[in-house]
């Protein structure tokens, strides 16, 4: 087992095949990593929404597989009342 930091603001995005495995008309696949780092400064729910759009573009819109995506952003503390 391995253990990672999760600090306030990290994000944890989760995914399944038919993200990476979506190919265009002329056979290429769509590049979540890039396509993430385009979309990395904008809040969760924009973020989501951008991936969600580049990826039906880049299928025009005729997907072939389920595709899901889960983003999770661990929020920053609430301070403790005294």
């Amino acid at each position: 087992m391995q253990t990672v930091p999760f600090g306030p603001g990290d994000r944890l995005l989760l995914y399944t095949d038919g993200f990476i495995e979506a190919r265009d008309r002329r056979g290429r696949f769509f590049d979540l990593a890039a396509r993430l780092d385009a979309h990395a400064g904008r809040n969760l729910e924009a973020m989501v929404a951008g991936l969600r759009r580049d990826l039906v573009r880049h299928v025009r819109g005729d997907l072939d597989a389920d595709a899901a995506l889960v983003a999770l952003e661990r929020l920053p503390e609430a301070p403790v009342a005294p």
